[in-house]
């Protein structure tokens, strides 16, 4: 029973990732209204992250759902890179 507990957390948090990068580039778009969406992002991204590091040698059945925690949580990472990246990106092409 607490493994399936245990896999529940990575997989939450990996939804949650990919969800805030998608409300995150929507806002940036529209309203400009969330600024610390951003900065939980990567928080949240990293946690999750680790957290499934730290138990994939305790899962014995559904490595499925481990798995697919663990890339919602690094697709979320990588996303928030690319949000940062091209947001620096375009600021250079505004000051230069």
């Amino acid at each position: 029973m607490d493994e399936e507990r245990s896999l529940i957390l990575p997989l939450v948090l990996g939804l949650l990732s990919v969800a805030f990068v998608g409300i995150s580039l929507w806002d940036a778009y529209h309203s400009r209204s969330l600024p610390m969406l951003i900065v939980a992002l990567p928080v949240i991204s990293v946690v999750g992250m680790i957290f499934s590091l730290i138990i994939r040698k305790t899962i014995r059945k559904h490595k499925g759902i481990w798995l697919l925690g663990f890339l919602g949580c690094l697709a979320g990472f990588m996303g928030f890179l690319l949000i940062e990246v091209l947001s620096l990106y375009n600021m250079g092409l505004a000051l230069g």
